[in-house]
């Protein structure tokens, strides 16, 4: 996986400027945008079309605060995200009851439903970004993936068509 950090010339962190990720991504897509490759040799066209794309997809990548979580938590902890993938049976249980509840819920129930949940998520957010100011990225990790069952509940809660 490519530093996205890295390849915008950006620390690591989860407080990002949103202005300065956007005006380094944009000083960056015209510095190795393909259209200005004419008249250089194939290997230079070449090498610019694969920075322009690892430039797009790093932008893309940290402009998501999920996926930005797990970009700083893997530079603070190299193989964190994958050696934190097995959570206890209790928090899986608690989950399951929880999709179960999304799935079963009647029309009356979404709002507050939806509003617990909104909740759960933006309490794994901040969680999240306050392991990972603490360079605890293995617990930013752990966090991650439980969040992913609340977000998961969420948008299934949002879309009920994909039930």
């Amino acid at each position: 996986m490519t530093d996205a950090f890295a390849v915008l010339g950006l620390d690591p962190a989860m407080n990002l400027c949103p202005v300065e990720l956007e005006t380094r991504y944009l000083e960056l897509s015209r510095e190795f945008h393909p259209d200005f490759a004419s008249g250089e040799s194939a290997d230079t066209q070449a090498e610019r079309i694969r920075r322009s794309a690892d430039v797009n997809d790093a932008y893309r990548a940290l402009r998501n605060p999920w996926v930005r979580a797990e970009r700083v938590a893997e530079v603070l902890d190299p193989g964190c995200m994958e050696r934190t993938k097995a959570l206890p049976p209790m928090f899986l249980m608690e989950a399951m009851e929880l999709a179960e509840e999304v799935a079963g819920r009647s029309d009356d129930a979404r709002p507050a439903l939806h509003a617990k949940i909104e909740a759960d998520v933006n309490d794994y957010l901040a969680r999240i970004t306050q392991a990972l100011e603490e360079s605890r990225g293995a617990d930013a990790a752990v966090l991650l993936h439980e969040s992913r069952y609340f977000r998961k509940a969420l948008h299934d809660l949002d879309d009920p068509e994909d039930f």
